[in-house]
């Protein structure tokens, strides 16, 4: 049952990883090569990429591991995190090999929300947001209520308590930060709902995006 479910979460990780290359050109994968580094990475801006992506109603599972491994890489790190349509996806690919997960997911998984988040907010989200199973397997998955409360900046409830801001439950300095909602940025083919970055460590970032016309400088 571990080998199956590994591979349905590898073959829909695979197909957002696919999404990613056509949405922003110019990345070099380096998701096969057992380096301990993000996903992409753009050597002619000079920035990495890391993708996630999880099902609409529970979103994208953040790896607490990545959070110290990601430290040590010079350039910046940006998140790219998605939600996807492929509901009951256990139940739809039980049975199917790995070929036929790939081609099921091509026809059937689309990509409904892109966000591109720096590395600080993630792992703000992260610190904050880590559970236990019972299994004693850390986890910690980034839900629609996360992101749209980092956007907006509007008080919000967690776990039936009033907070004031995503900033001050958080712990992060939105005074650094650069925030675009749907609203502001560019509709093309990319979904994109919202885009969290560093003014300074992710310049190169906001350089790159503003080249492809996605957001305005």
């Amino acid at each position: 049952m571990f080998y199956f479910m590994t591979d349905i979460s590898t073959g829909i990780g695979a197909r957002f990883e696919s999404c990613f290359q056509a949405y922003f050109p110019g990345f070099e994968s380096h998701v096969d090569d057992g380096k301990h580094v993000p996903d992409f990475h753009n050597s002619l801006e000079g920035f990495w990429v890391e993708t996630k992506v999880g099902n609409k109603r529970w979103g994208p599972d953040l790896k607490h591991y990545q959070k110290d491994r990601f430290r040590d890489v010079e350039e910046p790190v940006v998140y790219c995190l998605g939600l996807h349509n492929f509901d009951d996806a256990t139940i739809r690919l039980a049975g199917k090999t790995n070929g036929q997960i790939r081609r099921i997911l091509k026809r059937n998984m689309k990509i409904l929300e892109v966000y591109l988040i720096t590395q600080d907010v993630v792992n703000a989200v992260i610190d904050r947001e880590t559970r236990v199973s019972e299994k004693g397997r850390k986890y910690c998955t980034m839900k629609r209520p996360i992101f749209r409360s980092i956007l907006s900046g509007k008080p919000f409830k967690r776990f039936g308590e009033p907070i004031i801001s995503a900033e001050s439950y958080y712990g992060y300095d939105k005074n650094n930060l650069k925030i675009y909602r749907d609203c502001d940025i560019k509709q093309t083919q990319v979904p994109i709902k919202g885009i969290v970055l560093d003014r300074e460590k992710d310049e190169a970032v906001l350089e790159y995006l503003t080249h492809r016309g996605i957001i305005r400088a």
